[in-house]
């Protein structure tokens, strides 16, 4: 999580809106509102696996999830809601656009039988495998929502936003979430694996993507845990030559097999396990 966002202004009137007390870290106090919400849910309706929990959630919190695989879903869906007379669907298409992941919006004209809000999922192409993550970061907004903001609700999960400190902290709240330690730290016990991750993933949440999955078992081990993602690649100084040129004298480099991304979890950042990027991996490791 990116420490200055407990300093984004954004995140303290956030904390402030939801009546939570002052603290030197707001996305703390957050992150611990919103779990306590989740575990009222498990106290009320207990469950299982993490799948089981996305759906309790989402059934507490009022919303129907609606994937979108198809333009004809798209088509179908946005007529359907026309017809109930729903029109903050007119423009579908143009909300669902190529960075967006998902849309929730409050039905103005909701039947006593129909939940409050819709929460649109997006899972054309290669948004398919952001699916789960996406239905818990709509969730992650419908948890922290105040009363004001529930006049004329209507948040998209959007990529190019996420430079943006409260769509920052759903996606932490989200990861959190989506992969709750009171349902899953049982189980994370022994050497942990790829197969183990997959193993977990199966029987705990299917539908989540192997990446979310490694990400997200890999946090809370309870063993100091680092993934690394490999590749070609060139040291800086190499990279710096690429960009100016060799002059016409000087060999180019040759990419070498490195470290591109390190994910340390919660117990290796305690313990200070630190891998640099860029670091050329032994040919013999």
């Amino acid at each position: 999580m990116p420490q200055s966002l407990r300093n984004k202004p954004q995140i303290w009137k956030l904390a402030n809106d939801l009546g939570l007390k002052p603290s030197d870290d707001p996305v703390a106090a957050v992150l611990h509102f919103t779990g306590r919400r989740i575990r009222s849910f498990l106290t009320e309706f207990p469950c299982e696996t993490l799948s089981e929990l996305l759906t309790t959630a989402a059934a507490k919190l009022d919303t129907s999830f609606v994937e979108i695989c198809t333009g004809d879903d798209l088509s179908q869906l946005k007529e359907n809601y026309l017809r109930k007379e729903e029109r903050q669907f007119q423009l579908l298409e143009k909300y669902l656009g190529p960075d967006v992941y998902a849309i929730t919006f409050l039905l103005l004209k909701a039947r006593p039988d129909e939940r409050r809000y819709v929460s649109v999922i997006d899972c054309r192409g290669d948004k398919a495998w952001r699916a789960y993550f996406s239905k818990w970061h709509e969730l992650a907004h419908l948890l922290t929502i105040t009363s004001q903001m529930r006049l004329n609700f209507c948040r998209s999960h959007i990529a190019s936003d996420r430079k943006d400190p409260e769509e920052m902290l759903m996606d932490v709240i989200a990861g959190q979430l989506g992969f709750f330690i009171d349902l899953i730290g049982h189980r994370l016990r022994g050497e942990i694996s790829f197969e183990r991750i997959g193993e977990l993933r199966r029987s705990l949440c299917a539908e989540a993507s192997y990446e979310s999955a490694l990400y997200g078992f890999l946090k809370p081990w309870p063993q100091s845990c680092v993934m690394i993602e490999a590749g070609l690649g060139y040291k800086k100084g190499e990279q710096d030559q690429l960009l100016q040129g060799s002059f016409g004298f000087l060999e180019p480099p040759v990419a070498q097999l490195r470290v591109l991304k390190v994910s340390p979890n919660d117990r290796a950042r305690e313990e200070g396990i630190f891998i640099p990027t860029k670091f050329r991996i032994p040919k013999n490791s």
